[in-house]
């Protein structure tokens, strides 16, 4: 065998040898291990995205519409069913002793009518066993919270006007609506998360809340909109929503102030 062939020979060998080197070093090669899976359950490929417009119509409680807006309409908002679930998520295990007494309630959450929204009004309305109860309910906001009074049409309405205090957003952009199937009722993820979207958060929401009682009624309508538009917008749908309340039939609100009433941390 003639010099060059062993130089031959010698140039094939080292040729394999390095490319398996390359091929099976355990360096920074993403084609030779297995990237690392999160524990956590992945929801992306669970995720579904709805239309609005395929979305139904929301129906409340014959017994409460009275105390809903009209034909569930509120300064140009699309109206969808929702879950009640603002007492609780407000007080806590402190909301026991008033949900006990709740003889009905429903809600509707009013979005924009795009992909996307800039505002959502949380409207819940509460019947309970007696007007005391709803009353004193209320002094339990007005006493932590709502401390601004607003009149329309002759109706009082108090507000928290937590946009003030809040020093980040409660509700970033991009946060989904979700649409629970089952119930079919729309919901943000407070404490759960869902599979079928209908709309997310155009921009960054603040907080103004508006709490007041009707009788027995009592009635939750939260605005959350941009930190420089929430004050204007949220007196126009009180405006429009205490007219439409100033219908029903029970119209007088309860000015007593029920005792033992004992401040909570804020909401």
């Amino acid at each position: 065998m003639e010099k060059k062939d062993h130089v031959i020979i010698v140039l094939v060998g080292i040729t394999i040898f390095l490319a398996g080197m390359v091929l099976f070093s355990p360096g920074d090669n993403s084609n030779s291990t297995p990237v690392p899976q999160s524990s956590a359950p992945s929801t992306q490929t669970q995720v579904q995205y709805r239309s609005l417009s395929s979305v139904p119509s929301p129906v409340v409680n014959s017994e409460l519409e009275d105390y809903f807006p009209t034909d569930l309409k509120l300064n140009g908002l699309l109206g969808i069913s929702a879950f009640p679930t603002s007492i609780h998520d407000d007080l806590g295990p402190d909301a026991d002793h008033y949900l006990s007494s709740v003889v009905s309630s429903d809600a509707v959450l009013f979005i924009n009518s795009d992909a996307s929204t800039n505002t959502f009004v949380q409207y819940e309305v509460y019947k309970f066993k007696d007007a005391a109860t709803a009353a004193e309910l209320l002094n339990l906001y007005k006493s932590n919270w709502n401390v601004q009074n607003l009149v329309y049409s002759g109706l009082n309405i108090w507000a928290w006007n937590g946009f003030i205090q809040q020093g980040t957003s409660p509700y970033p952009a991009s946060v989904p609506v979700y649409w629970d199937e089952s119930t079919q009722k729309a919901f943000l993820p407070v404490s759960q998360q869902g599979e079928v979207i209908i709309s997310q958060l155009g921009s960054s929401l603040y907080c103004n809340h508006g709490e007041m009682n009707v009788g027995e009624y009592f009635i939750m309508i939260d605005v959350h909109a941009p930190k420089s538009s929430i004050d204007q917008i949220s007196r126009e749908i009180w405006e429009e929503a205490l007219a439409d309340i100033s219908d029903a039939p029970a119209t007088v609100s309860s000015g007593v102030v029920p005792s033992g009433i004992t401040p909570m941390s804020l909401k």
